[in-house]
């Protein structure tokens, strides 16, 4: 059925064995269809939106994403926290920091910055594709700091990691 394109005949033949012969595996590998079709809400009511400390890898990682994708932060974050706390990478601490800054947790998202920096690999990738239109930023992007409720002092500890990272020295004189 797959190699078909038949995704929601896999999803269907899936859902009926697991009606025959309930499994976790099974509930998990659905999840992953639904995730993988956009069906965010039918996998989430698959394996349960709540935090399960036996939950899978694969169900963590489908809630994380899953609650992500429908703008619930919170409850994202404690999912990513727990792939984070199983099996630390840093694709998890980007996506981490990423909440953390929407979230108003600076401190939190300076901790993964600092740790997917330390421990990314040049080779390792992540394409974004713009679907908006053009836009314009000002030309010295530390102009207008003032407007925002950043922390003298979190900030500066940013700014000072992403520089030496990326080896801009003359923004730290």
């Amino acid at each position: 059925m797959r190699t078909q394109g038949d995704v929601q005949g896999v999803i269907n033949a899936l859902t009926h064995l697991n009606i025959l012969s309930p499994n976790q595996a099974r509930k998990d590998t659905l999840a992953v269809l639904y995730m993988n079709e956009g069906k965010h809400i039918q996998a989430l009511n698959t394996i349960g939106i709540d935090k399960n400390e036996n939950d899978s890898d694969m169900a963590v990682e489908v809630k994380a994403m899953s609650l992500q994708v429908l703008n619930q932060i919170e409850r994202s974050v404690e999912h990513y926290e727990e792939l984070y706390r199983r099996k630390p990478s840093p694709v998890v601490a980007y996506e981490l920091a990423d909440m953390k800054i929407q979230l108003d947790d600076l401190l939190g998202a300076t901790k993964h910055i600092t740790f997917g920096i330390a421990n990314s690999k040049s080779d390792v990738m992540r394409t974004f594709y713009e679907s908006q239109n053009q836009y314009q930023v000002p030309k010295d992007p530390y102009e207008n700091f003032s407007q925002y409720k950043f922390e003298q002092s979190v900030l500066g500890h940013l700014i000072f990691v992403l520089s030496n990272h990326l080896g801009f020295d003359s923004y730290l004189e």
